[in-house]
């Protein structure tokens, strides 16, 4: 188990936003399985629990963050969170490199969005090495 404190850099209410777009993006995903699989089709169960767990992990997150719960982590949960933020930082630059019409304060939000999430991901590499 690994002892994660939450920093400061970046604030929590970042931290928070970015986190509030995995549960939505979770959640319709959800619901899309659902309604597809509402009729004639194989109901993709394992599918449907993965993001459930992961919907339960996003959560438990939120929750660390918001009470500011220097939470002992599993080594399982830290991959989670490190996947998780690499995610986001990818889809970030995606975004800088293929969307055209973006304004130059635009791309340095995007940018400064960026140095955020790899702070928050040292920060949490970090915590992990510390603990190994």
């Amino acid at each position: 188990m690994m002892k994660a404190k939450e920093s400061t850099h970046p604030p929590k209410e970042f931290k928070l936003n970015i986190l509030q777009g995995e549960i939505e993006s979770n959640e319709d995903l959800l619901e899309r399985i659902e309604t597809e699989n509402s009729g004639d089709t194989e109901f993709d169960e394992e599918e449907y629990d993965m993001f459930k767990e992961e919907l339960s992990k996003i959560l438990k997150w939120v929750d660390d963050i918001k009470n500011e719960n220097p939470e002992v982590l599993s080594r399982e949960d830290m991959e989670f969170r490190l996947e998780t933020l690499q995610n986001e930082i990818s889809c970030h630059e995606d975004v800088l490199r293929m969307d055209d019409s973006l304004t130059d304060e635009d791309i340095e939000d995007i940018k400064e969005s960026i140095k955020n999430i790899k702070d928050w991901r040292r920060d949490l590499r970090k915590w992990k090495k510390a603990s190994c």
